[in-house]
């Protein structure tokens, strides 16, 4: 499977989500503490001319890069 840029056309909304990141992470590690903010990412976008609409979870320090550069890779 190739990895693909998918270029963001439009944010439609960022929500913080840390808590309930926090929550389900805690099933598995009881201390589970998040140091870096999780946002849901509401997005459109456009990988190889086709346009999506995608729901993103990104930290948020991976998120400001990603909004740097344009883009992402999945």
């Amino acid at each position: 499977m190739n990895l693909l840029e998918h270029y963001i056309e439009k944010v439609v909304s960022v929500e913080d989500v840390t808590k309930e990141w926090e929550d389900f992470m805690r099933k598995d590690i009881p201390n589970f503490v998040e140091t870096d903010p999780m946002l849901e990412i509401k997005i459109l976008i456009n990988c190889m001319g086709i346009e999506e609409y995608n729901i993103l979870w990104y930290h948020k320090s991976e998120w400001d890069k990603i909004q740097e550069q344009g883009y992402y890779v999945a």
